[in-house]
C-alpha cells in the first residue's frame, strides 16, 4: 500500500496549462461538463450548500492537523505566534464590533420601510409589516436588556420566530404555481395569480431571506463577541457593586458630616456670642412682644399660620414665665427649654416635608390633591428658616442674659471649651472631607468605566484566563476559516484535490468520491430522481415498431415474416450472408442463452399454421429485435439515441427525460428544470400525447428505486438528492459492498455478514464484520455505519421500524432491565417481539391523570465514520452523512460532519437517550475502473492537473492497491 504519492505536486506550471478550447481566467475548460455540480443551474438547485460543505471538509482536517502540530508545544516556543495571535484577535474584534454595531443600528430602527424601498420600489406590504414588527420588538425590548446572555436569548428567539417564514412563502409560491398551472390560458383570474406569484417570488421571498440572513448574521456577530461581552458584563457588575458601595459610603459620610457641621456652626455662634454678647434690651423687647406675626410675615412671606401661631405661643409663655422671676438662673433654664421645643418642632416639620415629598413622588401628575400637597410642602419649607432665625435669637437672648451674670474667668473658661469643641469638630470634619474626597475619586473612576461606550469596551476587553496553546490553535483556525470563506467552489476543490494527491492513504477512495460529488447535495429522498434511459428508449422503439407494423399490409407482413424465417430459421448447413443477417437485426447473431431461447420460441411461433398467430409472433420478434439493439448499446449511445429523437418528441416529454437522466448536464440551463411550466402542462394534457403520458408515467414509476441498482453497477453520479441511509448506501457501493435499502434492513445486514464471517480468517490488521453498541473511540472504524435509535409517537414505516434483535455480545437494542415493564424516567417499556414501545401516564398541572402516551422505537439516522482524531477541543469523530432529521433545516445537506465523541457513545439514563450502534464490514471489490473516471482530477478541476502519464501513474498506485 502506498502511503503517499510523492511524485505529483499541484505546481503553478501544471496549475494553469491551457486547453485547445475556451477557458475561464483560471484556465478551466468550459466546453465540457462532466458532473452535475459543474453545470451552474444544477449547482444552484442540486447543491444548495456546496461551498459550505467543501469548506467544512477542509476546516475539519486542518483543525486535526493543526492540533497534531501544536499539541506538544509550549507558549515559550511560540513567542512570535503569541504576538501574532493577539494582533489577529484585535483585528477580528474590530471587524466584529463594526459588524455588530452596524447590525444593531439596523435592528434598533423601528421602521425600515425606506431601507427596503431602496431595493424594492414596491415592497411587499405584508412582509414589510412582519419585518417592522421584529424591529419594533428590538427597539422596545432589546435596549432594556443588561446582560449578554439575555441579549443572545432575545436574538435567538427572534431568529426562531422568523425562521418558518421562508418556508411559508415557499409553500405559498408552490400553491400559486400549481393554481396558475391548473388555470386555462383565458381564465380571468390567471393574470392576477401570475402577478401575485411573481411578487411573492421576486419581492416577498427575497425580503424574507434578507431579513432572516440579517438576523442570523446578528446572532453570529453577537456570538463571536460573547466572550468579550461576558468579560465586560462581569467587570460592569463589579463596577456597579463598587458604585453602589461608594455611593452608600458617601451617603454615610454625609449623614455623619451634617450633624457635625450643625454642631460646629452652633459652637461657632456660641463662641461669637461669648466674645461679643448681643444687646440684651433689644432681645428682651422682641421676646416680650406676644404677637410677632407682622414681623415674621414681613421677613418670611410664605410662613404658614400654624407656625406663626406656634412662635407667638412661645413668646407669650416666655413673657409670662419671666414676670414671676427676677433670678437669672431660672430664666436661662426656661430659655434652654424653649430652644429645645423649637428644635423639636423644626424636626417635626422636616418629617412632614419628607412625607409630603414621598406622597408627591408616588402620586400621578393629574391627581386632584397634588396641588394641595405641593402647596403644603412649600409652606413647611418656608417655615424652616423662620424656626432657624427664632432659635438663633433665643440663643442670643440666652447669651446676653448669661453675660450679665458670668464672671470673666468663667467666660474665659467657656471660650476655651468652645474653642476646643470647635477644634475637635474641625478635625472630625477634616477626616470626613478626606474620606469623601477619596470616595469621590473612586466613584468617578468607576463611573468613567461605566460610561465608556460598549463598542470601545469590546475593543479593550481581554480574557481574564491565561492564554494557552489551545487558544493559539483556535485563533489560527479562525484565520483559516476566514480564508476559506473567500474561496469559490473550484478554489475549494483545488485545496481538497491537493490533499487527496499528497496523502491518498489517509483519504480512502470512497471518501474522495463522496466529498467531490456529494458535498452540499440537498437532503431529500433519492427515490424518483433517476430513471433508466435504456428502458425508455426500448419503449419508444417498440412503440415506433408497433406503429410501423400496423401500417403494413398483410402481404408486406408475410414478406417480412419469410425474410425472418430465412435468417433465423436457417439450419447449420444453409449458407446465410452474415453481413446481411446483421443488417436485418443484430439479434440474428445473439450468443447468450436467454436470447437464443427467445429466438427459438419466435421461430416456432413464426411457423404456426394460423396466419393471425404467425403475424402476432412476427410483431413480438420485431419488438425483441428493438429491445436487443437497445440492450447492446453503451450508456452514451443510449443517450445519443434519445437526443436524436428530441425533435420528434413533445417539449414536455423531453423535459421529463432530461430531468431524470444525465442529459441534464448538457441541456439544463435554468433553475426550473424540475418543473413543467403552464404551457408544458397544457401540452402534456393534450389527448394526442396519451400514449407518451402513460409511457413516461410507467417508466418513472418503475424507476423509483432504480437508482440504487444503477449506482451499484456503474458507480457514476446518478442521483440529484439523498437522505441518510441512501448516502450510506452510495458509500458502501464505492467500498465494494451492496447493502439492502432502508434503515431497518441495515442492522440485520451487518449481523448476517457477521455470522457469515464467523470462523473465517481475515486479512492481517482487518476487522471482521460486526454490529456493536458504540462505547469507545476504537469502535468508530472508518467506513463503519453509525446507527441511531429514537422513539416516535406514530407506528414507524417498514423501512425505519426498529425490530428487536440481539447482538453477539448478548445485548439488545435497549438495556435488558427495561423490557417487560421496566421503567425509566416515567416510561414503561415493552417488547412484543416485533415492536419495541413505551408508555407513560400524562398529568395536568394539578397532577390529575389526563391520558396515556405511547411511543414506538425506530431507526432514526445513519452516518458513515470517516476518521477519529484529537483536536484542541477534544476527541472528535468525522462522519459523512446528511444533517440529522431534527437538526437545523438550513443545514440539511450531504457532506462531512464533526461530532464530539461524548455525543456519540451509547447512553440511556435519566433525560439522556442516545442509543447508538456501529455496523462494520471491510471493503469488498472496490470498483476502481469506475472510479478512474469519477476521480479524474483533470475532469474535476477542468484543467490539466496531471499529465496523462502522471495521472496514469497516480491511478496505478492508488486505485489498484
Amino acid at each position: 500500500m502506498v502511503e503517499k504519492y510523492d511524485t505529483i505536486e499541484l505546481s503553478p506550471s501544471s496549475h494553469y496549462q491551457a486547453f485547445a478550447c475556451n477557458h475561464d481566467n483560471r484556465g478551466r475548460l468550459e466546453s465540457k461538463i462532466f458532473f452535475h455540480w459543474q453545470n451552474p443551474a444544477l449547482l444552484r438547485t442540486i447543491y444548495p450548500l456546496r461551498e459550505m460543505k467543501l469548506r467544512d471538509f477542509l476546516y475539519y482536517y486542518h483543525e486535526i492537523d493543526l492540533w497534531k502540530e501544536y499539541k506538544d508545544k509550549s507558549l515559550d516556543d511560540l513567542a512570535g505566534e503569541v504576538r501574532a495571535h493577539h494582533a489577529e484577535q484585535a483585528r477580528i474584534a474590530r471587524e466584529s464590533v463594526a459588524r455588530l454595531t452596524r447590525l444593531l443600528e439596523y435592528f434598533l430602527t423601528p421602521d425600515v420601510s425606506q431601507v427596503y424601498q431602496e431595493t424594492y420600489p414596491e415592497p411587499d406590504e405584508t412582509e414589510l409589516r412582519k419585518i417592522n414588527l421584529i424591529h419594533a420588538s428590538f427597539a422596545k425590548y432589546f435596549v432594556k436588556l443588561n446582560h449578554p446572555r439575555k441579549e443572545k436569548y432575545f436574538i435567538t428567539q427572534q431568529v426562531l420566530l422568523y425562521e418558518p417564514r421562508r418556508g411559508e412563502l415557499t409553500k405559498q409560491i408552490d400553491y400559486l404555481q400549481r393554481r396558475y398551472n391548473a388555470m386555462l390560458p383565458d381564465h380571468p383570474s390567471r393574470p392576477g395569480v401570475l402577478a401575485e406569484l411573481e411578487k411573492t417570488k421576486t419581492v416577498a421571498l427575497p425580503m424574507a431571506e434578507n431579513e432572516y440572513n440579517q438576523l442570523r448574521e446578528l446572532l453570529s456577530a453577537h456570538t463571536a463577541l460573547e466572550p468579550r461581552k461576558l468579560e465586560i458584563a462581569k467587570a460592569r457588575d463589579v463596577a456597579l457593586f463598587q458604585q453602589k458601595s461608594w455611593t452608600q459610603k458617601l451617603d454615610q459620610n454625609l449623614a455623619r458630616r451634617k450633624p457635625l457641621e450643625t454642631q460646629r456652626s452652633a459652637a461657632k455662634e456660641d463662641l461669637d456670642r461669648l466674645n461679643n454678647p448681643p444687646q440684651l434690651a433689644a432681645l428682651e423687647r422682641y421676646f416680650e412682644t406676644e404677637d410677632v406675626s407682622d414681623m415674621l410675615q414681613e421677613t418670611f412671606p410664605g410662613l404658614g399660620a400654624a407656625q406663626v401661631k406656634f412662635i407667638n405661643s412661645l413668646h407669650k409663655e416666655l413673657k409670662t414665665s419671666f414676670q414671676y422671676t427676677k433670678s437669672i438662673a431660672p430664666k436661662l433654664n426656661a430659655l434652654k427649654n424653649y430652644i429645645y421645643r423649637l428644635q423639636q418642632e423644626q424636626r417635626a416639620v422636616d418629617r412632614q416635608i419628607k412625607q409630603l415629598e414621598t406622597s408627591i413622588r408616588n402620586m400621578g401628575s393629574t391627581w386632584k390633591h397634588r396641588a394641595k400637597y405641593e402647596a403644603d410642602a412649600q409652606a413647611l419649607r418656608d417655615a424652616q428658616p423662620a424656626f432657624t432665625e427664632e432659635i438663633s435669637k433665643l440663643n442670643g437672648y440666652w447669651s446676653a442674659l448669661n453675660a450679665t451674670a458670668i464672671t470673666p474667668s468663667d467666660r474665659d473658661r467657656l471660650v476655651r471649651e468652645k474653642e476646643a469643641d470647635i477644634s475637635k469638630l474641625d478635625a472630625q470634619l477634616k477626616n470626613l472631607a478626606a474620606e469623601e474626597s477619596d470616595l469621590q475619586a473612586r466613584l468617578q473612576e468607576v463611573e468613567a468605566v461605566l460610561n465608556i461606550p460598549e463598542p470601545e469596551q469590546l475593543l479593550k476587553a481581554v480574557p481574564t484566563r491565561p492564554l494557552t496553546v489551545r487558544d493559539i490553535v483556535r485563533g489560527k483556525l479562525q484565520v483559516y476559516q476566514a480564508e476559506l470563506a473567500q474561496k469559490d467552489q473550484f478554489e475549494l476543490l483545488e485545496d481538497i484535490v491537493r490533499r487527496f494527491i499528497s496523502e491518498p492513504a489517509r483519504y480512502p477512495l470512497w471518501l474522495q468520491y463522496m466529498v467531490i460529488h456529494f458535498s452540499g447535495m440537498r437532503y431529500q429522498s433519492a427515490h424518483g430522481s433517476w430513471a433508466d434511459p435504456r428502458e425508455l428508449l426500448a419503449n419508444l422503439r417498440a412503440s415506433a415498431a408497433e406503429k410501423e407494423f400496423k401500417g403494413l399490409t398483410d402481404e408486406a407482413r408475410d414478406a417480412i415474416l419469410e425474410q425472418k424465417l430465412l435468417f433465423y430459421g436457417a439450419s447449420e448447413d444453409q449458407k446465410v450472408d452474415e453481413k446481411l443477417a446483421l443488417a436485418i437485426s443484430p439479434l440474428t447473431k445473439a450468443t447468450s442463452t436467454r436470447w437464443k431461447e427467445k429466438v427459438d420460441r419466435h421461430v416456432r411461433a413464426l411457423k404456426n399454421p394460423s396466419a393471425f398467430h404467425r403475424r402476432k409472433a412476427l410483431f413480438a420478434l420485431l419488438v425483441d429485435e428493438a429491445n436487443y439493439s437497445v440492450e447492446n448499446l453503451s450508456n452514451d449511445e443510449v443517450l445519443q439515441a434519445l437526443e436524436e429523437m428530441k425533435d420528434d418528441l413533445p417539449g414536455w416529454m423531453w423535459k421529463e427525460i432530461v430531468r431524470v437522466t444525465s442529459l441534464k448536464l448538457k441541456y439544463v440551463e435554468d433553475e426550473d428544470w424540475e418543473t413543467l411550466n403552464a404551457r408544458d402542462q397544457a401540452e402534456k394534457a393534450d389527448y394526442r400525447w396519451q400514449e407518451y403520458r402513460q409511457m413516461v408515467s410507467k417508466w418513472r414509476e418503475a424507476g423509483t428505486t432504480a437508482w440504487r441498482e444503477a449506482h451499484d453497477d456503474s458507480n457514476r453520479l446518478i442521483v440529484t438528492r439523498a437522505v441518510c441511509n441512501e448516502t450510506a448506501e452510495h458509500i458502501q457501493h464505492i467500498r465494494g459492498n451492496s447493502p439492502p435499502g432502508g434503515l431497518t434492513a441495515r442492522p440485520k445486514w451487518y449481523q448476517s455478514l457477521e455470522s457469515a464471517a464467523a470462523g473465517k480468517p481475515s486479512r492481517p490488521g482487518e476487522k471482521k464484520p460486526h454490529l456493536i453498541t458504540a462505547r469507545k473511540a476504537e469502535d468508530f472504524t472508518p467506513g463503519a455505519s453509525i446507527l441511531w435509535l429514537t422513539f416516535v409517537n406514530q407506528m414507524p414505516h417498514a423501512w425505519s421500524i426498529a425490530r428487536p434483535l440481539t447482538l453477539k455480545s448478548g445485548e439488545g437494542l435497549l438495556p435488558a432491565q427495561l423490557y417487560g415493564g421496566g421503567q425509566e424516567g416515567g416510561w414503561v417499556y415493552q417488547n412484543s417481539g416485533s415492536v419495541i414501545s413505551r408508555r407513560r401516564t400524562l398529568f395536568d398541572e394539578k397532577k390529575r391523570k389526563t391520558g396515556m402516551e405511547t411511543q414506538y422505537l425506530r431507526w432514526l439516522h445513519e452516518a458513515t465514520v470517516v476518521e477519529v482524531a484529537e483536536t484542541a477541543d477534544g476527541t472528535v469523530v468525522l462522519t459523512f452523512e446528511t444533517a440529522r432529521p431534527n437538526d437545523d433545516r438550513r443545514l440539511s445537506s450531504v457532506g462531512t460532519f464533526k461530532h464530539h465523541l461524548d455525543n456519540l457513545v451509547y447512553k440511556i439514563g435519566g433525560n439522556w437517550f442516545n442509543p447508538t450502534f456501529i455496523g462494520y464490514t471491510p471493503e469488498g471489490d472496490v470498483p476502481s475502473e469506475d472510479l478512474e473516471f469519477m476521480l479524474d482530477w483533470n475532469k474535476i478541476l477542468l484543467r490539466d492537473v496531471l499529465s496523462p502519464d502522471e495521472l496514469q501513474a497516480y491511478k496505478k498506485q492508488n486505485f489498484y492497491r
